[in-house]
């Protein structure tokens, strides 16, 4: 095969894809929300459980034992909807523009494994060092291990067929891989 003949897809990540990358790595999402984003939220839920059943009584002259409940599950949404957001935001805080994961490259998949190129750097990951591949409707996530990923966002391939023939091609080289080694 020529050089023109593997797929290549020019690769232009976001801090989004960033966010999106760590959410779907770390168990979809959930082990982003605990840190420090979670003594916020709860704080959050304290000091609504506490101030709104005296400002509902006050204001609409709800009973107090009505409006602590009522308090208390408008405090949870809050509180969830705080560490929501916190979290995508320290996501996107914590990238480098000039660094690594935002840095333009091109990434092919060829028989000898999958190769990526920038003005930063050349690298070639084998195909048996895959544990496995992941789509969901904006990426295509090439997993190493639980946390390293190679994320390529779909909207970087010219078409919806071209993204689909990249994946079968990375499935076929990493199946026949796995194969090789067992």
């Amino acid at each position: 095969m020529t050089e023109s003949q593997f797929p290549i897809v020019r690769v232009q990540r976001t801090p989004e894809d960033y966010s999106a990358t760590v959410a779907y790595s770390n168990n979809r999402g959930k082990a982003s929300l605990i840190g420090w984003t979670l003594p916020l939220a709860l704080l959050l839920l304290l000091a609504v459980t506490i101030f709104l059943p005296m400002l509902m009584e006050r204001a609409f002259g709800i009973s107090e034992n009505s409006s602590i409940w009522l308090a208390l599950v408008i405090g949870c949404l809050c509180a969830y909807s705080l560490m929501r957001i916190l979290a995508t935001r320290a996501l996107k805080l914590r990238i480098d523009p000039k660094g690594y994961f935002l840095a333009p490259c091109n990434i092919s998949a060829r028989p000898d494994g999958l190769h990526a190129s920038s003005d930063r750097e050349e690298s070639r990951m084998a195909w048996h060092a895959f544990l496995r591949v992941e789509e969901t409707k904006q990426h295509i996530f090439l997993f190493i291990d639980r946390v390293s990923v190679y994320a390529i966002p779909k909207r970087n391939f010219p078409t919806d067929a071209a993204a689909v023939d990249f994946l079968s091609t990375v499935k076929r080289y990493i199946d026949a891989a796995h194969q090789a080694t067992e």
